[in-house]
């Protein structure tokens, strides 16, 4: 029997978890049957909310787009990492070394916080957060991909300092480790996973919505 596959996205819909300072995202019918003769849907909203994926172009100028990473960084092997964590709490590198099991190059590396069952919640917004020593570790064990089931793996807003700049983002993405946010986790089995994490491929787009699906 084949083995089952489970999804990991958010549903997109109309009031969905959206970033203040992204316009809220628009779904509607432009066509109806009854009145056409068919039904469209039309979609409007930022390339950064739901379950998506951030290419290296959201932080890197002359990184890659969304349409320009080969077909086969969306598929491969990874691993569950279960750490669980409470508001604002740090994942440092000694963290990930503690939990870190069987971790390969080219691994997408799925993160569970536990924080997923926020999604919807402001409670979602003062989530954990990866340490830059975190990502430095993700660097050095050849990952493909940082998974995480929180809206970013950087520090929160409300605890930012002032010369905040973003540095796991800038890290990861300044060497090819893509960064896959919003997931959900909290059914995802331990241990090692087929992953499928194909984005919606846009021609120049700094990120995408994915359907991430996996099978044990």
């Amino acid at each position: 029997m084949p083995k089952p596959w489970l999804d990991l996205s958010h549903p997109f819909y109309v009031g969905m978890p959206n970033p203040k300072y992204f316009p809220p995202p628009q779904i509607r019918r432009i066509l109806e049957l009854g009145k056409d003769p068919m039904n469209v849907t039309e979609y409007t909203f930022a390339a950064h909310i739901g379950t998506h994926v951030d290419a290296p172009r959201h932080f890197i100028p002359d990184g890659k787009t969304i349409d320009e990473l080969a077909i086969d960084r969306w598929i491969g092997e990874g691993l569950l990492l279960d750490l669980p964590r409470g508001r604002y709490e740090v994942v440092s590198a000694a963290d990930l070394r503690s939990a870190g099991g069987d971790v390969r190059p080219g691994d997408f590396l799925l993160l569970r916080t536990g924080w997923g069952r926020h999604y919807g919640a402001p409670l979602y917004h003062e989530h954990p957060y990866l340490t830059a020593d975190a990502a430095a570790w993700l660097l050095d064990r050849g990952v493909r991909a940082l998974a995480l089931d929180a809206v970013t793996p950087d520090e929160p807003i409300a605890v930012r300092p002032p010369d905040f700049d973003w540095p796991v983002h800038k890290l990861l993405l300044g060497h090819e480790v893509l960064i896959m946010e919003n997931l959900r986790l909290e059914d995802a089995p331990d241990g090692r996973l087929l992953v499928v994490a194909c984005p919606v491929n846009i021609r120049g787009s700094d990120g995408a919505p994915a359907r991430i699906i996996v099978q044990r």
